[in-house]
């Protein structure tokens, strides 16, 4: 398998949970008053969210809906 030079130079971000990653990445959004695009990001994998991972995403949405 061919090596990633994004890897190679940053082997760091293998370790990397895209889902953690778009939580705060949202987060950022609504401090920002950029709702649709955190939603966007909280809903992007939400079929694989664990417990966990479903109750942050509510906590999220519930910051944009107030």
């Amino acid at each position: 398998m061919p090596s990633d030079p994004l890897l190679d130079a940053f082997p760091e971000l293998e370790q990397t949970d895209e889902i953690s990653l778009n939580f705060e990445l949202a987060e950022k959004y609504i401090e920002l008053g950029a709702y649709e695009d955190a939603r966007r990001l909280i809903e992007e994998k939400e079929k694989s969210y664990n417990t966990a991972q479903r109750n942050q995403a509510d906590q999220l949405l519930k910051q944009i809906a107030s």
